[in-house]
């Protein structure tokens, strides 16, 4: 039955080409239609951070529960993409560190810790002295820090590139420069797309769409989306000026990759307005500095702005809806890089007809219409 239904996807970003990956690995005929280039939307812009327990918001339970599930499939879907390719992701398991600039900032910290050791989160009150000796590069002025050790980070870059290359491997046709002007719907069944004025038959189609999601026409539902934009900054990294955590302020924080610094980021509701700004980078500068003041230091390499797709709760929106082979997998916010592994299972489960992932239910798109 698989074989027989042919999945067209509107998005190559994390979701889409994972979703991708999963579909043709099963044996269903999948075809991708990206906007522009594959992975160069919000996957690109990104900073690849896997932190469930520094982002966690005061009574955020069905989404921390969700993003630590999604952390725990880290691990092996690391494994199974660079088994798959032969490329590295970038998967790096050191932690992070929560820092406080000033004492205001620092009782801000205090509630955020407590909250989270009192629902059994795995972190660790330090000291200025403290977190200076983990990261000699910190500023001497911040006064506390929060260690959370099963915060991770990931080459996000590197990770949808690999997946592009697992959906090829598995026979998954991509197509980029290809924008999807509709879906067609006949009798509550979903029969294809139409894509820059070509009719493309299919049995199921998936939004993967990122910001873009409610855009497409002929949709009955459009998922409540919108786009907050995100500046950020690219530094080249220097041997003799090292991080070895991703450092976090209220803010700003730094991503140490291999080959690059990322600093990042603003959030903005400006809708799809993609310049960057002296003001949004003086606002980024200006905060890093007061945590790593070797920033100034640093070679410039790249800025650009990316658009979060984000829900009207900031909430994923995954699965099926009232009509018959129409899936969702889009609405990620902020957290996209880091729950790709469940929303990818869970999403990709739901077309297959295999079991369904319980940390997902609570978010399809039906929860809007109640």
């Amino acid at each position: 039955m698989t074989a027989s239904r042919h999945l067209a996807i509107v998005g190559g970003g994390i979701m889409g080409l994972g979703i991708a990956w999963r579909c043709a690995e099963a044996g269903m005929r999948v075809s991708l239609y990206e906007r522009g280039t594959l992975g160069r939307e919000a996957s690109w812009a990104a900073a690849g951070m896997l932190a469930p327990f520094a982002e966690t918001e005061f009574y955020e339970d069905e989404l921390l529960a969700y993003g630590r599930a999604g952390q725990e499939r880290w691990p092996k879907f690391t494994a199974d993409l660079e088994s798959t390719t032969g490329l590295s992701i970038g998967y790096d398991q050191t932690g992070s560190l929560l820092v406080a600039a000033d004492r205001d900032e620092a009782e801000a910290l205090r509630r955020v810790f407590e909250y989270q050791a009192g629902i059994g989160l795995p972190t660790s009150w330090l000291s200025s002295a403290e977190a200076i000796e983990r990261e000699p590069l910190l500023s001497p002025r911040i006064v506390a820090a929060v260690h959370s050790p099963h915060d991770h980070q990931v080459d996000n870059r590197a990770t949808v590139d690999a997946l592009a290359a697992a959906a090829r491997l598995e026979g998954a046709e991509l197509h980029e420069n290809s924008e999807v002007n509709a879906v067609s719907i006949a009798n509550g069944q979903v029969t294809g797309l139409d894509v820059q004025g070509e009719p493309i038959p299919a049995t199921d189609v998936l939004i993967a769409g990122g910001a873009w999601s409610r855009q497409i026409d002929g949709l009955p539902t459009r998922a409540p989306i919108r786009p907050v934009k995100g500046q950020m900054m690219a530094f080249r990294t220097d041997p003799a000026l090292r991080l070895s955590h991703v450092i976090r302020s209220q803010d700003a924080y730094f991503a140490p990759k291999a080959d690059r610094w990322v600093l990042g980021a603003t959030s903005e509701d400006r809708g799809f307005d993609r310049r960057v700004t002296a003001g949004g980078l003086y606002q980024l500068l200006d905060a890093a500095q007061e945590i790593v003041p070797a920033i100034l230091e640093l070679e410039v390499l790249d800025t650009w702005a990316g658009f979060r797709p984000a829900s009207r709760d900031n909430g994923p929106i995954l699965g099926g809806c009232d009509t018959n082979g129409l899936w969702f997998c889009t609405g990620h916010y902020r957290n996209g890089i880091q729950q790709a592994p469940i929303s990818i299972e869970a999403v990709s489960n739901t077309i297959l007809g295999r079991p369904t992932v319980a940390e997902a239910t609570p978010f399809s798109l039906a929860r809007f219409k109640r």
